[in-house]
């Protein structure tokens, strides 16, 4: 199961997502959209290796929006 884990990062918090012996940090500052991006990833069942995809291409969608 994925959650949302908390850094700081230049003086403000950001966060990313663990699980299933997987951490991906500093996705975004958005809390929100990590806790959604999360709540997918579960829905979803995704497999632990494709997680660094998965973060990769919400990152590149959030530089988008």
């Amino acid at each position: 199961m994925y959650q949302v884990v908390e850094s700081t990062a230049e003086g403000k918090n950001v966060y990313g997502i663990e699980g299933c012996g997987v951490l991906v940090e500093d996705l975004s500052a958005d809390r929100k959209a990590v806790e959604a991006l999360a709540a997918r990833c579960n829905r979803g069942g995704l497999d632990p290796c494709q997680l660094w995809e998965v973060a990769a291409d919400f990152v590149q969608q959030q530089a988008m929006e």
